[in-house]
């Protein structure tokens, strides 16, 4: 991504964060603190408002401001051809970036390390697994023998 584009991205994702910011401190302090007294004309179940808001009101918005967060910044990274190729998303065989899509880049990553296509690792067992000779009792670490 050259400097230009890059600007860009970060210009869109810090406009992003300080919109759901705002909303965030309009609920949170608006509704719950500066508009309570108002709120209590109006009532929700048998609560007034203000409560309502302050209690649950702002923490559905609050929830609701992390999904439009992700959604959005899905969206940006798209755009920016800066989406990750090895998210979950694509290997549930979710949306493929631009760069995939056009045939710019591979549509599959490298193969893991240590992985093998052909089956087992043909050098043998995992260096990192348990050592026979200095295992204690049932495969534990420790001494042979130890009890």
């Amino acid at each position: 991504m050259d400097r230009d584009a890059r600007e860009k991205y970060w210009k869109a994702n810090r406009n992003l964060i300080a919109l759901l910011l705002a909303i965030w401190a309009l609920v949170s302090f608006g509704f719950a603190i500066f508009l309570a007294r108002p709120l209590e004309s109006v009532t929700v179940g048998s609560l007034p408002m203000g409560f309502w808001w302050a209690q649950q009101g702002s923490m559905l918005v609050f929830v609701v401001l992390i999904f439009v967060y992700a959604r959005r910044m899905d969206t940006l990274d798209e755009r920016y051809d800066v989406d990750e190729e090895d998210s979950p998303r694509r290997r549930r065989g979710g949306r493929r970036s631009k760069a995939v899509r056009s045939g710019r880049a591979p549509a599959e990553g490298p193969p893991l390390q240590g992985s093998a296509p052909d089956g087992p690792d043909p050098d043998g067992p995992d260096p990192g697994g348990p050592d026979p000779e200095r295992s204690g009792p049932n495969g534990a670490p420790g001494e042979a023998g130890e009890r």
